[in-house]
C-alpha cells in the first residue's frame, strides 16, 4: 500500500531506528527539501533542511538527521522524536564532494555515529562518462 501519494517527486525515503519515522526529500516547494513525517501518517510534516538537500540518513540512535546540501556540503541535524517532534538548525559538517547532478537517488555516505563517516567522492576532473548504447540487442539474445 502506498505510504505517500502526492504529485511532488518524493525519494530517499529512509526509516528511523525506532521505526517511527520516515525522512525523505521532496521536490513540492520547488526544489529538492529533507522532511520528516511519522511513519503512520498524522499529516503532519517538517521540513530538515534549509536552501535544499537531498540524500537524508539518520543516526543510529536516532538524535540526528544527515543530508548533502545542494553545495555538497554533509550536514547535521540534531532531532528530538519523543514526546514531540522538534528539529534543531543545520549545521554543516564538511565538504562532502559527493556526485550530485543529475539527482543521485543512492546515498553516497554512511556512518554510525555521526563523527566518522564513509564517502563516495568525487575525486579529480569532472569529465564525461562514456556511455554505451546497444541497439536490436533482442537480435543477439534469440541467436
Amino acid at each position: 500500500m502506498p505510504w505517500l501519494v502526492t504529485p511532488f517527486n518524493e525519494l530517499g525515503a529512509q526509516f528511523s531506528p525506532d521505526g517511527k519515522w520516515i525522512v525523505y526529500v521532496s521536490d513540492e516547494s520547488g526544489q529538492r527539501e529533507v522532511y520528516v513525517q511519522r511513519f503512520v501518517q498524522s499529516g503532519e510534516k517538517y521540513v530538515i533542511s534549509r536552501g535544499g538537500g537531498h540524500m537524508p540518513s539518520w543516526r543510529h540512535d536516532g538524535r540526528e538527521i544527515h543530508y548533502v546540501s545542494l553545495d555538497r556540503k554533509l550536514m547535521a541535524v540534531p532531532v528530538k522524536l519523543e514526546p514531540v517532534f522538534d528539529a534543531g538548525a543545520p549545521h554543516s559538517l564538511f565538504e562532502a564532494h559527493v556526485r550530485t547532478e543529475p539527482v543521485v537517488a543512492a546515498k553516497q555516505y554512511d556512518t554510525h555515529d555521526g563523527e566518522h563517516f564513509l564517502l563516495n567522492r568525487s575525486v579529480g576532473e569532472q569529465g564525461s562518462w562514456p556511455m554505451t548504447l546497444v541497439q536490436n540487442w533482442m537480435e543477439g539474445i534469440n541467436r
